[in-house]
């Protein structure tokens, strides 16, 4: 009725990003090309905001960085 999960979140992501939202995306050990991967990269407000790790290396470091982030958008506004 309202589209399977990718098109729901498509529609969800989009309207988050139309009334102003920030969206950071992480998904863990997906896969370069995955339908999933493509979906949470498409999401994110820009291509800086998605995050893809393959390692638990790669998840801190992608939580340390939107951290980071985060905490410049307090410090700026």
């Amino acid at each position: 009725m309202n589209g399977g999960p990718y098109v729901q979140a498509k529609k969800y992501c989009d309207e988050m990003r139309r009334v102003g939202i920030t969206v950071y995306t992480v998904g863990f050990a997906l896969g370069k090309n995955s339908t999933a991967s493509q979906t949470l990269s498409q999401c994110a407000t820009d291509a800086s905001m998605a995050y893809t790790p393959e390692s638990g290396a790669e998840l801190q470091q992608a939580f340390r960085d939107i951290a980071l982030k985060i905490s410049r958008l307090r410090l700026a506004m």
